[in-house]
């Protein structure tokens, strides 16, 4: 259910927690077409009914604005302007209200994207340390190793602070390295899509 929590500004709350409907029934579906809402003076808007002024009064609350963050009809969050008295609110005070939803849930989404791609970046990481098969990753312009994992060092012969001294061509067998250097490079330029290939692998011993 949607409930409504009313905090001012400093340590104290407004002693209020309930159903938005609690509020004004007949302002919810506005609230959730993402419309600004605002009440003048909750003891003679003739939009709330006599019970709701009750709980307007015991929430100390006369007037207010308030704007919901609806995606796809879910609300995602609301952001309201409390007045203990009557107040005549004006255009820009509302508009002010729509900058503030805006800019909150482009933060909230860039910051979620960031935590997102961190996860990610992380699970990716310890894939890549911890899997049994070789992985390397290369730089595209000469194909230098920037890091490899603990397997495909151990296939070459190499710790992995070597290997990442190295170019991939370091490791590949002479018949294959031309074909398959040529390959990455064109696959780093983006005249390919993807290269997959079989190739012999020299260790450091031989």
């Amino acid at each position: 259910p949607r409930t409504l929590e009313i905090f001012q500004r400093g340590d104290s709350a407004f002693p209020s927690r309930g159903k938005v409907a609690d509020f004004g029934a007949a302002l919810l579906e506005p609230y959730l077409r993402g419309e600004v809402i605002a009440v003048s003076d909750s003891e003679t808007d003739n939009r709330i009914t006599a019970d709701e002024r009750s709980n307007f009064r015991a929430a100390g609350i006369g007037a207010f604005a308030g704007l919901m963050l609806v995606q796809d009809g879910v609300c995602l969050g609301a952001l309201g302007a409390l007045f203990h008295q009557s107040h005549s609110w004006r255009k820009d005070e509302c508009d002010l209200l729509k900058e503030v939803v805006a800019r909150v849930w482009s933060t909230s989404q860039r910051l979620l994207g960031q935590r997102e791609l961190a996860l990610s970046e992380a699970r990716g990481r310890a894939m890549f340390e911890a899997s049994s098969v070789g992985f390397c990753e290369a730089d595209s312009e000469r194909a230098n190793i920037l890091r490899a994992n603990h397997a495909f060092a151990a296939m070459v012969g190499c710790d992995e602070t070597e290997v990442a001294t190295r170019s991939i061509a370091d490791f590949l067998h002479p018949l294959d390295s031309q074909r398959l250097i040529e390959g990455y490079f064109r696959l780093s330029r983006g005249e390919i899509n993807e290269l997959r290939a079989e190739s012999r692998f020299v260790r450091k011993d031989g």
